[in-house]
């Protein structure tokens, strides 16, 4: 897995800034270095085992032997710096994404602008690329000055801790981090992706405002979203447009998920008809709720309070109240 570490972070930041809907098939070379240490320890997974049991308590009485990892084909020591080595590598080009990125919003005209909820997302993988790298400089100490004392791992142990409950607050408190970048810079950059007719990993601005288009003419004119059960793949097939890019688009242009987009249309398909429907106060919270395309009352309510505050006995009366 410390292979799998650098390489797996850098995909992920790419992804986040530049819009990858999709991996490149050359992607799979970084995790060549994985697959090589993987075939080196081939000998010892195969081993018997009482021979690995050998090995097991040999590194538990000498803690030098845990870094050296001597049990593999790789001479002794090697395999601890490949690994920090194809950490850093990756760091470092994440590292540059990020500044790459920033200088793009900096050098952006002032007429244009970038969507709000992106400086946190920003601030979240600057955070993340801080925290692992805390990690690779320590396991680099440790690795390259042999030091194994009980404070240089537990530092470890901390960092990998950290990174753990740093991600976890984060999405606790920020779920829509996850999303990607919001909008979609009017910039096209020259390390751009080249775009493939047949599976596009990304998307141009005249893609995007295409596709913004239908997504658009389709809340207007279609009321799909209230039958129950309503995908994802139900609206990729009406649009034309790939589902996994319409999951992106969805969650880049309107900083939501799919489910909590669908069920806001919901709402304002229901908010329409209290307007229009003078009946509509006779029916019961569980037939308006699946009138609209929800399954429960209960989830009814929680999507209405969600997005207005209001109980839909609330929102009855306020129309009766006040009709247009």
């Amino acid at each position: 897995m410390g292979f799998c570490i650098g390489p797996i972070a850098f995909l992920y930041v790419r992804t986040v800034l530049n819009h990858d809907l999709r991996l490149r098939k050359s992607d799979l070379y970084f995790f060549i270095p994985a697959l090589l240490y993987l075939l080196s320890r081939l000998p010892f997974i195969i081993e018997p085992a009482n021979q690995k049991q050998r090995w097991i308590e040999a590194a538990l009485s000498d803690h030098t032997r845990i870094a050296l990892e001597p049990e593999g084909l790789l001479p002794p020591g090697y395999s601890a710096i490949l690994r920090i080595v194809t950490g850093i590598i990756f760091l470092y080009f994440q590292i540059r994404l990020l500044l790459n990125w920033n200088q793009r919003i900096n050098s952006l005209p002032a007429n244009q602008t970038v969507h709000p909820s992106n400086s946190e997302r920003f601030q979240w993988l600057v955070t993340l690329t801080s925290i692992l790298s805390l990690g690779f400089v320590a396991v680099f100490i440790q690795t390259l000055f042999h030091i194994n004392h009980i404070a240089t791992e537990n530092l470890i142990v901390a960092t990998i801790a950290l990174t753990i409950l740093t991600i976890s607050v984060y999405l606790l408190a920020k779920p829509k981090i996850l999303y990607g970048m919001s909008g979609w810079i009017a910039l096209e950059p020259k390390s751009s992706i080249q775009i493939h007719e047949a599976k596009p990993l990304n998307l141009t601005i005249a893609q995007r405002d295409a596709f913004m288009e239908k997504i658009n003419q389709w809340k207007k004119n279609d009321k799909g979203f209230i039958n129950q059960g309503f995908t994802l793949r139900a609206m990729s097939d009406q649009l034309s447009i790939p589902a996994y890019q319409l999951s992106a688009l969805i969650n880049q242009e309107f900083d939501q998920s799919f489910n909590d987009f669908i069920n806001d249309l919901r709402i304002d398909h229901f908010l329409e008809q209290t307007k229009v429907d003078p009946k509509i106060g006779t029916f019961t919270v569980q037939s308006l709720g699946e009138s609209v395309g929800f399954r429960s009352r209960t989830s009814f309510i929680a999507a209405l309070k969600k997005r207005t505050g209001k109980t839909p006995s609330e929102i009855l009366k306020s129309q009766q109240s006040n009709p247009s």
